[in-house]
């Protein structure tokens, strides 16, 4: 019988330094570019209105809670406790776990957990999870 993991979920400060350089880098490139000023404005507009969104998103993490029990993925999204299907693009890099799922509605969830997404402990265990199955 496999033992249950169960996992804590934060918001990342490493993913919302990420997604800010990354804008960033974006908004400088179309600085560089040879664009009409209109131009730019309308793409620097479309630049912060998306890092703003992703931020956004991250900072309101829509899991705050993972779990695996008896054969079955479970998603604590908000105050509703989910079922939920592993999708079999799971990504394990070096410090950072891709996992998509997809819950009961076909609303597909993509978690992305970062070093500090959890304690170092139950990142690993769901490493070693992920990897042994």
């Amino acid at each position: 019988m496999e033992r249950p993991l169960k996992i804590l979920l934060e918001p990342s400060r490493i993913g919302q330094s990420y997604y800010i350089t990354i804008t960033a880098l974006c908004v400088l490139s179309i600085g560089l570019a040879s664009l009409p000023l209109w131009g730019q404005a309308l793409l620097w507009a479309l630049v912060f209105w998306r890092g703003f969104l992703v931020v956004k998103s991250e900072r309101i993490l829509c899991c705050q809670q993972l779990e695996y029990c008896s054969g079955s993925w479970r998603l604590h999204v908000g105050n509703v406790l989910s079922e939920a299907e592993l999708a079999k693009n799971v990504f394990i890099g070096f410090g950072i776990v891709v996992m998509q799922f997809i819950l009961p509605s076909g609303k597909p969830v993509r978690l992305l957990l970062w070093p500090d997404s959890a304690t170092d402990e139950c990142l690993r265990k769901l490493r070693f999870f992920l990897l042994a199955h």
